[in-house]
């Protein structure tokens, strides 16, 4: 095994930002990480990427929480919440009609919580996985949903 350093990947970059938020968030106690003094002033972001699975909800659902447990807790209101890319995985049969945008965004990152507009980049599954549906809902859903971030 090699002891030299790897390089840093869009993919490594967010694996790792994934395991430090989750285990800040979900068990670690984000307090001892984060609890430095939160200016009540500055702009306040929450990202998050490769959030949207097809199946199993729960790990999606728990950072969801945390996300909000932190705001809350901090006092703070996110200015905005970024999808950092691979926002959906698997089939999306219906685009902007697939239910999945009620309970995998709009439900789960409710604009009580995270009342700020919402960016997306899209990441190789949003555009390598029915592109012609995934890629083109993902484009126009704000458009076509008036009153969403």
């Amino acid at each position: 095994m090699s002891s030299e350093p790897q390089p840093l990947t869009r993919r490594r970059l967010l694996k790792q930002t994934f395991a430090f938020s989750a285990a800040a968030l979900l068990g670690q106690g984000y307090r001892h990480v984060s609890a430095q003094e939160v200016v009540k002033t500055a702009s306040h972001l929450l990202m998050i990427g490769d959030w949207g699975p097809d199946k199993d909800w729960k790990p999606q659902e728990a950072v969801a929480r945390g996300m909000a447990t932190y705001a809350k807790d901090m006092t703070v209101k996110p200015e905005a919440l970024f999808l950092l890319g691979d926002n959906f995985y698997g089939s999306f049969k219906g685009g902007l009609k697939n239910p999945r945008w009620k309970s995998q965004f709009e439900d789960m990152y409710p604009t009580s919580v995270f009342p700020g507009p919402c960016y997306a980049m899209l990441g190789n599954h949003d555009y390598d996985d029915e592109p012609e549906i995934k890629l083109k809902a993902q484009l126009a859903y704000a458009a076509e949903n008036p009153g969403t971030r």
